[in-house]
């Protein structure tokens, strides 16, 4: 496994240790998708639950990728701010796993809200696939757990 792999493995580790879970290689709720793994590339599937978001992300030599729900590559985090910036990209890390996740379809579009647990809102990620505007379109919205409980 390459060294820019270990160090983001790492840094999920200790988010997920600060969270009360196993570490990132050892975790029941993720699957490695073992045809894609390689020394500089591993994928990881999110393990189903009700009421719970799905998710990948992909770790490689270039930084980290999430796939959450219908974004794509939302958030994509290059490994140089991973390695410079460590406290911000764990407290990402941690946002992503430990938040309700307020979802709003409209369209083409897709808007996640993360609301941490003292009810305020941290962060807004807006994804748009094509070209087609979408406010004639219905909005619908859902509301997922945290991934873990913290």
């Amino acid at each position: 496994m390459n060294s820019q792999l270990k160090d983001i493995i790492a840094a999920f580790d200790r988010v997920f240790r600060k969270i009360g879970q196993k570490p990132l290689l050892e975790n029941t709720e993720f699957t490695v998708d073992n045809q894609l793994a390689a020394p500089y590339f591993m994928r990881f599937y999110s393990v189903p639950r009700t009421g719970r978001m799905s998710l990948s992300f992909d770790i490689s030599t270039g930084g980290l990728t999430f796939n959450i729900d219908k974004t794509r590559e939302v958030p994509d985090i290059g490994y140089d701010i991973i390695r410079d910036s460590t406290e911000q990209f764990e407290g990402v890390l941690e946002m992503i796993f430990s938040s309700v996740i307020h979802v709003e379809y409209r369209g083409a579009r897709t808007i996640l809200t993360f609301i941490n647990a003292d009810n305020i809102r941290v962060v807004e990620y807006k994804f748009h696939t094509g070209l087609w505007p979408s406010w004639f379109s219905a909005s619908t919205t859902k509301i997922f757990e945290p991934y873990f409980e913290v």
